[in-house]
């Protein structure tokens, strides 16, 4: 049995010795002709995106690291995804109820949105050259006010929607203190003594 097969099911994907962090970098996924293909099957749904354990089991395992930690850079957002996971098996919570309980509530940022629908309020026309290249995808991604691919698919590798209103109040947050009822850590305390 693969890696991939004994882990499809993504409960034991943090228990399989497949992939090192100590050790070794991901490979990128965008630049692998097999998942294009494949994300190109996908996206021809538009309400269809990968969960994040078929995620990890298309893009990380049985692959190749690009080279051992410490010897070099490349940027990849699976490490984001494997993150989310992380957080959730630690946890036993989900991603978005903890951003909103830890981060958003208690900072105020109400017009920041989890992109888990195609149909987000005031979504703005943006254009996926890279996507369109790769996976045959429309270049512009909004039509009729909806993704024309379900935005779930980024998850906690970029699954948040903001507006400039939005970006002012969290970039003056970043540099005030922070509100009495949240700790260095984002965790909430009481109002009370200890």
């Amino acid at each position: 049995m693969s890696q991939k097969s004994a882990s499809s099911n993504g409960r034991g994907i943090f228990a399989t010795p497949h992939w090192n962090a100590e050790r070794e970098i991901i490979q990128p996924y965008f630049e692998d002709p097999d998942f294009a293909v494949r994300l190109g099957e996908v996206f021809r749904d538009p309400d269809a995106y990968m969960t994040p354990e078929e995620f990890i089991a298309e893009t990380v395992l049985d692959a190749e690291p690009l080279f051992p930690a410490g010897g070099g850079y490349h940027y990849s957002d699976v490490h984001y995804t494997l993150a989310g996971l992380a957080i959730e098996e630690a946890t036993g919570r989900a991603y978005y109820d903890l951003l909103d309980e830890f981060f958003l509530d208690p900072l105020g940022l109400d017009l920041t949105l989890a992109a888990d629908r195609r149909d987000l309020p005031g979504l703005a026309q943006g254009y996926a050259h890279a996507s369109a290249r790769l996976y045959g995808t429309p270049l512009e991604v909004v039509v009729d006010g909806r993704f024309i691919l379900h935005p779930l698919q980024e998850w906690t590798g970029g699954g948040l929607v903001n507006n400039p209103q939005a970006m002012v109040r969290w970039g003056k947050r970043r540099r005030e203190p922070a509100p009495p009822e949240v700790s260095r850590r984002g965790s909430r305390r009481s109002a009370g003594p200890p």
